[in-house]
């Protein structure tokens, strides 16, 4: 293919595109269902969400992501516990 070509249809993306729209759209219902509940089933809906994107994405964007991830959780976790002992009487 010559630059300046248009690229040959691939109906594989908009399949993939479409799987988005639809996981998106679920994750956004479940989490305005349980948006009032409590915070443990608000991070129940975001796992879920996380593990489906997780099956299809590629090894090495999956490794980054739960990399970041995992600190980020680590981090929320301290600043939890700080202001669990901040909280004491």
């Amino acid at each position: 293919m010559s630059r300046g070509q248009a690229r040959a249809p691939r109906p594989w993306v908009e399949r993939v595109r479409a799987r988005h729209a639809r996981r998106q759209a679920r994750f956004d219902r479940e989490l305005a269902r349980v948006r009032r509940g409590r915070p443990a089933d608000q991070v129940g809906v975001a796992v879920d969400y996380l593990r489906g994107a997780l099956v299809h994405a590629p090894e090495p964007a999956v490794g980054r992501e739960v990399d970041l991830l995992l600190r980020t959780v680590k981090e929320a976790v301290a600043r939890l516990h700080e202001a669990e002992l901040r909280a004491q009487p």
